[in-house]
């Protein structure tokens, strides 16, 4: 029996069903896009990000080149733009993605990280992860304070992981992950924080000296 001036059971239920269906797409849409924006996808490319955050030191003894060294800041915005140049390339779901994403953040507010490929004229000089380098490192802000690293890791330069996203680390040089303390053994505030203007790694010792500047704002 067909009711007058109203739709019949069966195409209510269907209306009904259709409606929570599309209740649901939309739920999981609106998270999906959430998800994405914490990813920040409108940010620049991985490419121009390690451009920006890169920067050249070099040791010269007359013409004589004793060392050259490409210097890459892992701040905030290069590691989340490291997470998604890494989650592209190997196909990460949006749970892989944001596990990365979460650790890389981690990171940032324990330490301050660097990249390096360093290559030297005599190859024994390129030994920044030896207690006794012939090197000294320090990072230094414009409020004059100044850290040691808290730890210096080579790398495997023949890793395809690291010569694809530090595309300086060639076959003439060695890589180095240094990682310094956020805080300065007096300072209250981070080492760099919303207030500094420039941090300086330092490179040292009886061979010479490079300062290599980055200016943050």
């Amino acid at each position: 029996m067909t009711t007058i001036g109203g739709p019949s059971l069966r195409v209510r239920r269907v209306l009904t069903s259709l409606s929570i269906l599309l209740c649901m797409v939309s739920v999981t849409l609106v998270a999906s896009c959430a998800r994405r924006g914490e990813m920040k996808p409108d940010s620049p490319p991985y490419a121009k990000l390690i451009g920006k955050w890169t920067r050249e030191g070099s040791v010269y003894r007359g013409i004589e080149s004793r060392l050259v060294v490409h210097a890459t800041y892992r701040g905030l915005e290069f590691r989340e733009a490291y997470v998604r140049e890494y989650g592209d390339r190997y196909r990460f779901d949006d749970y892989r993605r944001e596990k990365l994403l979460a650790t890389e953040r981690a990171g940032h507010e324990r330490v301050e990280e660097f990249f390096l490929a360093v290559s030297t004229l005599d190859e024994k000089w390129n030994d920044l992860h030896r207690s006794d380098s012939v090197w000294r490192l320090y990072l230094k802000n414009d409020g004059g304070e100044r850290v040691e690293p808290i730890a210096i890791r080579r790398v495997d330069e023949e890793s395809p992981l690291f010569r694809e996203f530090y595309p300086k680390l060639d076959r003439g040089s060695r890589g180095y992950i240094v990682t310094f303390p956020k805080y300065s053994e007096a300072g209250e505030a981070p080492l760099i924080n919303d207030d500094t203007l420039r941090v300086t790694l330092v490179i040292t010792g009886a061979l010479g000296q490079t300062e290599i500047e980055w200016r943050m704002k």
